[in-house]
């Protein structure tokens, strides 16, 4: 795993995988990504409820991203960038984080992959849960214009649990990434730039 990952950190791998996201992109004003991005929140309310205090969190910031009071819509395409740049301005280890996070969720899901033969699914999901991830994490930052290690180990802790300690959630989940068509990698591979 550690070669493959070597491998894709290359700068000419890099500068391949910058080009195949541009082109994912259709859409510059990020709307398509946000539009994903609350439809993939909403996904995980449909999950049996383990964590009463994920469920608050997913609903409260799904409104604050994506149903302000304005009516306007949420923070699309520029300042989706603007807010998670200031985010990393304030918060360092953010990306550093994140690829932790990335790893974490490959190692778990790739290695029970194998017997199965479901690898896609596997990754979509490494991919899924790193932006749920993120994306509560914008919504605390948003709402309260800071962030600590303490709330992205919060956050990642209750999405973790709300996943990992329900068999019917993972179930659910797989059978998300294998056969729900906003799943599918272009569009994963849009919500993440």
């Amino acid at each position: 795993m550690d070669s493959l990952t070597a491998r894709y950190l290359l700068p000419e791998n890099r500068a391949r995988y910058i080009s195949r996201l541009t082109s994912y992109r259709r859409d510059g004003n990020g709307r398509v990504r946000d539009d994903l991005m609350c439809l993939y929140l909403e996904l995980t309310d449909t999950l049996e409820t383990v964590s009463e205090q994920w469920k608050n969190m997913v609903r409260r910031y799904t409104k604050l991203l994506y149903a302000p009071e304005d009516g306007m819509g949420g923070p699309g395409g520029y300042e989706f960038h603007e807010i998670l740049n200031e985010l990393k301005a304030g918060y360092p280890a953010f990306d550093s984080d994140m690829a932790q996070l990335m790893r974490y969720f490959l190692y778990t899901n790739v290695l029970g992959a194998v017997y199965d033969g479901r690898l896609l699914a596997a990754v979509k999901m490494a991919v899924f849960n790193c932006l749920i991830i993120r994306e509560i994490d914008l919504g605390i930052f948003a709402e309260t214009g800071s962030f600590t290690r303490k709330e992205q180990i919060l956050t990642t802790h209750l999405w973790s649990r709300q996943l990992e300690h329900s068999d019917y959630n993972l179930e659910k989940m797989e059978r998300f990434m294998r056969e729900h068509r906003a799943l599918g990698i272009k569009k994963l591979m849009l919500c993440i730039g």
